[in-house]
């Protein structure tokens, strides 16, 4: 018995070394491309109202940049955004439509931010950044759609909620409006 238990030990021993030893070659080997990896940190309520407001500052100067108006903070449209930035990050998923497949529209409507003619929403998540904002708004801008979303001329409010996974990723919902 114990040379059957020996000898299953040693297999498994192997048999992790040769699937370790393999994953480099199993593709999504970007090395070159990549930010060093950084642990998980704990995240306090104050760093998520910083980078929140780094999100919302950049954003406004990227509209600057092209000559439009800044986009005025909407704090319903902030609860809008940290409320779906948080379903994702405590049930791991990325997507505009939440958990019960309701999109932005309808979360709006939810928690009674009503009297928009145009909403929009902008989703990101990154980890191991020591600049996670920052990243978020440069893919962003790296992004047809989103770039668009940013720098559509009729947006007048916006509201930014980020939320970090027990994991260390970092999702970001940036919800637009135009009021009626």
């Amino acid at each position: 018995m114990k040379t059957h238990s020996h000898f299953f030990a040693r297999q498994c021993w192997r048999t992790f070394l040769l699937i370790l030893l393999a994953l480099p070659a199993a593709g999504q080997n970007r090395l070159a491309d990549a930010a060093p990896l950084q642990p998980p940190r704990i995240v306090t309520a104050a760093e998520i109202s910083r980078l929140e407001m780094e999100v919302f500052d950049e954003i406004n100067s990227q509209r600057s940049i092209y000559g439009l108006n800044p986009l005025v903070w909407n704090e319903q449209a902030a609860r809008v955004a940290r409320l779906h930035s948080t379903s994702m990050a405590d049930f791991d998923f990325f997507s505009h439509a939440g958990l019960d497949g309701r999109h932005v529209d309808n979360r709006a409507d939810r928690i009674g931010l009503r009297n928009w003619r145009v909403i929009g929403e902008n989703i990101a998540y990154n980890s191991g950044y020591s600049d996670p904002a920052e990243r978020a708004v440069i893919g962003w801008m790296n992004s047809d759609g989103h770039r668009r979303n940013i720098l559509r001329d009729n947006w007048s409010e916006t509201g930014i909620g980020i939320a970090v996974s027990t994991a260390g990723k970092f999702y970001f919902t940036q919800v637009f409006l135009q009021r009626k």
